[in-house]
């Protein structure tokens, strides 16, 4: 409390700058989480382009603060393990990557904090609750944004490599019944993928992993990283082949057939789902309108039967007529009595 005390009192000596700091301040948060997100953004298509298993650690100056904000946001072994292999799985290869995503993570997550007490000392009273509960909801959603951006791109990729898996496999069971070497039909093949750039990052990485250590261990890295079922089954194909010494050739080309009819068939139960799905916007888009197209003329017709345009009423011509038939009878009476 005194400390808000004092924070008002040093605002309202500011006089007539207190009508600019808070715009100001909340212009350069904005600003400020636009360009992280544009950096990190920008950083992993430069990434995808250069088609590298590892990026470059650049010396600038969010780098330099990056391993100092992600520490103030610890995490658990096991939960940074997980989301590590998450930022694998959706192409962040730089070792530093994980690094700027938790420090953009506490900016994202601190900014709404300090905008809020800001925004409560300008505040009245009675609006601190309502502004600072506002702040803990966004800083909420800040903190939770780079992880749904990760699951985001993660999704994007791995659809990204399950559309361009059937063509490398064909590339590939060609390259090997020409009788070149798995390494050499890798490169081959990921230099040929221009229509799908994650799954050339792929299987370079998968190439360079293979002259480094041994083929079985960097297939089975690969189907950790990337964790499509697609993939896991090229994987296990082709280290039984590089097992046992056999041709896998014929059994690529069958599989490339096999995910093919399953792509077939899935885009099949999707426009079979489609009508489904469109069930319920019709109901609320077009069945007002039509609702009102269809009811709208007799409406009119009851409210020009109820209410004429001019100004005579059903009702009031009704009465009229009853009012004229009862002086007709007491003329008629009158003319009766009369000798």
């Amino acid at each position: 409390m005194e400390l808000l005390a004092h924070s008002r009192s040093f605002l309202s000596v500011l006089g007539p700058y207190k009508s600019i700091i808070l715009p100001l301040a909340m212009f350069m948060a904005v600003t400020g989480s636009l360009l992280i997100v544009w950096r990190m953004w920008r950083r992993r298509a430069a990434a995808r382009r250069a088609v590298t298993a590892e990026g470059e650690v650049t010396d600038d100056l969010f780098t330099k603060v990056a391993p100092a904000l992600a520490a103030q946001l610890p995490e658990s072994a096991s939960s940074s393990d997980a989301f590590r292999r998450q930022l694998r799985g959706a192409g962040f290869y730089s070792p530093q990557s994980a690094t700027r995503f938790y420090a953009a993570r506490f900016l994202l997550f601190i900014a709404p904090l300090v905008l809020a007490g800001l925004a409560a000392v300008y505040r009245a009273p009675h609006d601190t609750f309502w502004i600072m509960l506002a702040g803990a909801v966004a800083a909420i959603a800040g903190s939770l944004a780079p992880r749904v951006y990760v699951s985001i791109c993660r999704r994007r990729r791995q659809a990204e490599i399950r559309e361009g898996l059937p063509d490398a496999i064909d590339m590939l069971a060609m390259c090997l019944e020409g009788g070149t070497s798995v390494g050499e039909s890798l490169t081959h093949v990921a230099a040929r993928l221009d229509h799908c750039p994650a799954l050339a990052q792929e299987l370079t990485i998968l190439r360079r992993q293979a002259e480094v250590g041994s083929l079985p261990t960097a297939l089975d890295d690969l189907a950790c990283r990337v964790d499509l079922p697609e993939l896991r089954g090229l994987c296990a194909l082709l280290a039984r082949g590089e097992r046992l010494g056999t041709q896998v050739s014929s059994s690529l080309i069958g599989q490339s057939d096999h995910l093919r009819t399953q792509r077939r068939q899935l885009a099949t139960m999707r426009a079979n789902r489609a009508p489904v799905k469109l069930v319920l916007p019709l109901l609320l888009c077009f069945a007002p309108a039509a609702l009102i197209l269809l009811v709208s003329p007799a409406v009119l017709e009851l409210y020009e039967f109820l209410a004429p345009s001019d100004g005579q009423s059903v009702l009031t011509a009704r009465e009229q007529m009853a009012e004229n038939a009862s002086i007709a009878e007491r003329l008629r009476a009158l003319e009766q009595d009369l000798p």
